[in-house]
């Protein structure tokens, strides 16, 4: 039996911070873990957003992967989702907020 193919969703994110060490990129999507320990414990989470994160999309069919940015020197982090649904996309040549972006979605059921 073959299987099915669906088109992805694909959605980068990169920030301009300190970027994060190969060993480290490694770990950063275990709960509990911490890149950051010389933050102030009050005003830092629990090292569980990217676990859970990580969780949601695997449940979808998807995986969500860590690297450096080249572009901007901090992380880069790249999520790949299979829309499972049909959709027609309205196209448009710019970038998009992510609000317009889930706007020019339309679902077929």
């Amino acid at each position: 039996m073959e299987k099915e193919s669906f088109p992805l969703l694909i959605i980068g994110i990169e920030d301009n911070g300190n970027g994060v060490s190969d060993d480290e990129l490694k770990k950063i999507s275990e709960p509990f873990y911490k890149i950051d320990n010389s933050r102030n414990s009050k005003d830092s989470g629990v090292g569980l957003g990217l676990a859970i994160s990580k969780d949601i999309i695997q449940s979808h069919g998807g995986n969500i992967s860590f690297s450096n940015s080249k572009e901007l020197g901090g992380l880069a982090v790249k999520i790949k989702i299979p829309l499972k649904q049909k959709f027609i996309w309205n196209i448009i040549r710019k970038p998009l907020s992510f609000s317009n972006f889930m706007n020019s979605l339309k679902i077929i059921n």
